[in-house]
């Protein structure tokens, strides 16, 4: 029992300060490039490269960015509470946009950045490599914008601290973190349902009718449901409604019981 205890009482510590952690990042990241929106703002005349010097990113991050750190996380809410790092940078360019007064023009940006990276291998390809320099990163985010007419200038602001972190290989799912978060301001839920085989119509018409009759689905808020075929759930259903979840797949049951049985043994 003790030993349960412990265990428990460490998982737990865990958790809170990954939360902790993921709230810092969130707030560092969108402070940092509202910083840089008020900066282009007063000087259009700046070019994208003279006016990002290539290490100058880090010391603006860490210096400029912390001092604004209880403004960003207090004027805007996300809609959602998104996990994982790609969610953490979502939310960090949800809030930048919001504040900006710019989510559409975002949205825009960011779903032609992310179908342009589906269409051309070779840009995937160079996105993905880890070995380039912090000054070839800057120039693939050049090329990045110029193939992108009028993009948004949050977004512009964000692929140079993607640029600067190393972390230009996340931006397809950066962009489907936005995507929930972008529905989920115009009053759109998102459900997946994952399921071993395709579901037919009249099942997802009664999973439709059963969550938007539910809690989950406030008073002017439209149901978006999708169904996920994953072969690997065997059987059942894993329900996912914004940032909640419903395991009810046969993988899981069969993996519940594996584990009671060997703490039976």
């Amino acid at each position: 029992m003790f030993v349960w205890y412990a265990n428990f009482k460490r998982l737990f510590l865990i958790s809170v300060h990954f939360f902790i952690l993921q709230v810092h990042v969130v707030c560092v990241i969108s402070s940092f490039l509202l910083l840089e929106n008020g900066k282009r703002r007063k000087d259009p005349s700046t070019n994208h490269l003279n006016s990002h010097p290539p290490h100058s990113h880090f010391n603006m991050f860490t210096r400029s960015a912390i001092r604004n750190l209880a403004t960003a996380a207090k004027v805007v809410k996300p809609p959602v509470q998104l996990f994982g790092l790609d969610g953490t940078y979502a939310t960090a360019l949800y809030t930048a946009s919001m504040k900006a007064s710019s989510i559409d023009a975002t949205y825009d940006s960011l779903n032609k950045l992310s179908d342009m990276i589906k269409q051309d291998p070779k840009i995937s390809s160079v996105l993905e490599n880890p070995s380039l320099s912090q000054q070839e990163r800057l120039e693939v985010v050049k090329i990045l914008e110029g193939k992108i007419p009028k993009i948004d200038q949050s977004v512009s602001n964000f692929l140079d601290v993607l640029s600067a972190n190393n972390r230009l290989s996340l931006l397809s799912k950066i962009n489907s973190s936005f995507q929930q978060l972008y529905s989920a301001h115009n009053g759109v839920v998102e459900a997946n349902v994952v399921s071993a085989v395709p579901l037919d119509s009249k099942i997802l018409k009664r999973l439709n009718k059963a969550i938007s009759s539910s809690s989950l689905i406030k008073e002017g808020q439209t149901l978006k449901i999708s169904n996920i075929v994953n072969p690997d759930v065997q059987g059942g259903l894993v329900v996912e409604v914004g940032d909640r979840t419903a395991d009810l797949s046969i993988a899981t049951k069969i993996n519940k019981l594996n584990q009671l049985l060997n703490e039976t043994i």
